[in-house]
């Protein structure tokens, strides 16, 4: 009898599988959807072929790089490795990937460092091209943890070579501008026009239009707000995402190419008359004053609360003729949700501060302050791995290294946004050991309000203590520990409150 190897027991053991795909550019992503069609298809068919069930919860990051570890920092790559960390996988999984390039171009170090994380955690990596399979076993054999170097190395060289070569043809093509000569400009070009090749100049596409009417219609006094409105109900197709959103809007607005110009030479066909777009400045700057929520308005749930109709984000927000602060989606605002009421924020506040504190208030913060406290110790560890990186590559002293410099660039840009996470969440610890200091107040306004006849008191005292804006201040840096995210049904007037715990309740507001 054959005794099997520890990789050939690893590998039988696989279970579930995930598929993660990746897209560097929208180019790739093509009007077939060829590059992502492919991708997706491949994960099925290795799994019929190998007996493992494909998990229907797909990770995918389109238009992201990975060059510089941007889909592991910050894309759902980043997410599947810390659903990894929380130990939320099926059991025995596997991540398929087309090929090791999928999953990391960034520095032989920091990607075979976060390979090696994960085969520590028990997940393994089949490769489609070639069909192999590595697992935890791979790490300690020098043939297969070679294999994954030299393939990380190789996808690492050829981003290299590519990114210098665009970045050389991108100055070449700004130095024939700076001589006079136009060229092909068309990867610099706004989205409203078109280069044509024939005749080597560029020219105003379907877009163009939609530029010139937003123009018009800020200068009428219409906002920016109402021209995404407009733009919807007239079926114009956004040039950014799926939908028309005020930054979109802005975005047009201040770009001194709807002029024609770039880097100071006129470029592109002119959309909007230089005298036009100077007015439309001025004004965008007379109303900056007044975008935006007012100061002293200090929303408790800010960045939590969502719509249960279409889910897009709620803001809180108060209008001259109110006497109160309500919610509103913002997606009814630019005309892309069917929902039409407000909600009333107080009511909100008294019954979600009723609810938590009368169900195990103690419990829920005390898991909080046990998942952050473990995501300091990680930070901590992850922040002097990057310190010694970084003196690693100082004490180099190699100027002319273009590799050497990039990764130094690429640690140091980590370890900035490392330290900024373990600063916020010290202080989310701090303010959750101190949360009597909001939530006492709160508690003591609550207080004998099982008596029916105390009720109006009771809500009285916690609306007087919700006014004062410290502690609400105080309140709305603590609730991220607390709550993941609060859905809110304005036509049936209750709300869902799903905490960090994992506890999910529903509360109907009595009107």
């Amino acid at each position: 009898m054959t005794t099997k190897t520890d990789a050939e027991t690893e590998r039988d053991r696989i279970e579930n599988a995930y598929s993660y795909v990746r897209l560097s550019s929208k180019k790739q992503l093509g009007d077939d959807r060829s590059g992502l069609d492919r991708q997706m298809a491949r994960p099925k068919e290795i799994c019929d072929a190998h007996g493992w069930n494909l998990q229907g919860q797909t990770f995918a990051d389109l238009n992201v790089s990975s060059f510089h570890g941007r889909n592991r920092l910050q894309g759902n790559l980043g997410r599947f490795i810390a659903l990894v960390k929380d130990g939320k996988l099926a059991p025995n999984p596997v991540l398929i990937l087309e090929s090791w390039d999928r999953y990391s171009r960034d520095t032989l170090d920091e990607a075979f460092e976060s390979v090696r994380d994960l085969l520590k955690a028990g997940v393994a990596f089949h490769i489609a091209y070639g069909d192999r399979t590595f697992t935890k076993a791979a790490l300690q054999s020098a043939e297969s943890r070679g294999e994954i170097e030299r393939a990380l190395e190789a996808a690492r060289n050829y981003s290299q070579h590519l990114s210098d070569r665009v970045s050389a043809a991108k100055q070449r093509k700004l130095a024939r501008l700076a001589n006079g000569d136009i060229g092909n400009l068309d990867d610099m070009a706004p989205s409203w026009v078109t280069f044509d090749k024939t005749t080597h100049t560029f020219k105003p596409n379907e877009r163009a239009k939609a530029v010139a009417e937003i123009f018009n219609q800020y200068q009428r006094g219409q906002s920016i707000v109402g021209i995404a409105r407009n733009l919807k109900t007239e079926s114009v197709k956004p040039f950014y995402g799926k939908k028309w959103y005020g930054s979109s809007i802005r975005h047009i607005l201040g770009s001194k190419t709807v002029t024609g110009e770039f880097k100071g030479k006129a470029v592109y066909p002119r959309i909007v008359q230089p005298d036009d777009f100077d007015d439309v400045q001025a004004m965008l700057e007379r109303n900056k004053g007044n975008r935006g929520h007012r100061a002293d308005l200090v929303n408790i749930f800010k960045g939590l609360v969502c719509c249960a109709e279409c889910g897009e984000t709620v803001c809180m927000t108060k209008n001259k003729g109110r006497n109160y602060a309500y919610y509103r989606c913002t997606g009814k605002a630019y005309g892309n949700c069917k929902q039409r009421k407000m909600f009333p924020a107080h009511l909100l506040e008294e019954d979600f501060f009723a609810l938590i504190l009368r169900q195990t208030p103690t419990e829920t913060i005390g898991n909080a302050d046990t998942n952050h406290k473990e995501r300091l110790a990680a930070l901590l560890t992850r922040q002097d791995t990057l310190n010694r990186k970084k003196k690693t590559l100082l004490a180099l002293e190699d100027d002319s290294d273009s590799d050497i410099k990039a990764r130094f660039v690429a640690i140091k840009g980590e370890l900035e946004q490392v330290e900024k996470d373990i600063a916020s969440i010290r202080n989310t610890i701090s303010l959750i050991g101190n949360a009597p200091q909001a939530l006492g107040e709160i508690e003591k306004a609550l207080q004998a309000g099982d008596d029916v006849t105390e009720l109006d008191a009771v809500l009285g005292r916690l609306q007087d203590t919700l006014k004062n804006k410290d502690i609400r201040q105080r309140l709305q840096v603590l609730m991220p520990s607390i709550i993941k995210q609060v859905q809110l049904d304005f036509a049936g007037f209750n709300f869902t409150v799903t905490f960090t715990s994992g506890k999910t309740v529903t509360h109907s507001i009595a009107t």
